[in-house]
């Protein structure tokens, strides 16, 4: 993506029909993904991680967390674990991957199962969980 790619994006105006061309206006987000994207690759290629899936795995054991949560008020922003990674990718030079940020990628990838304990979607990730090789892990508030 270049510069003029990016100058599009921020210029270009949204098909309110088409949710699929949706994107975030903001310069510095948009050169945040040409930037961490060029890191994976930098970090891949001189063997710093063999696996940028597994590098973020890492950050819970590789094993996803079963949460335990009674309400949507238990729900925490962030946690140690995303506080940790965050950390470790500015470290590495990543732009917008704070904490908050971390634990929203962390759910949407299944490392934290969040939904709400004994609701139909928690009881069907335990189930799976259950199956799955290597095992999970368990947080209760």
């Amino acid at each position: 993506m270049s510069d003029d790619d990016i100058e599009s994006l921020l210029t270009s105006t949204s098909d309110d029909d088409d949710k699929t061309k949706l994107v975030v206006r903001h310069r510095g987000k948009l050169q945040s993904v040409v930037n961490n994207a060029t890191i994976i690759q930098q970090l891949k290629a001189n063997s710093t991680i063999s696996s940028f899936k597994d590098y973020l795995w890492s950050f819970v054991d590789d094993k996803p967390i079963l949460n335990h949560w009674e309400s949507f008020n238990d729900l925490p922003s962030k946690t140690e674990e995303s506080e940790r990674m965050s950390k470790a990718l500015k470290k590495l030079g990543f732009k917008f991957v704070g904490p908050t940020t971390c634990y929203s990628l962390m759910q949407s990838c299944g490392f934290v199962i969040d939904h709400l304990k004994g609701s139909k979607h928690w009881l069907e990730a335990e189930e799976r969980l259950k199956m799955r090789e290597g095992g999970y892990q368990i947080r209760k508030p």
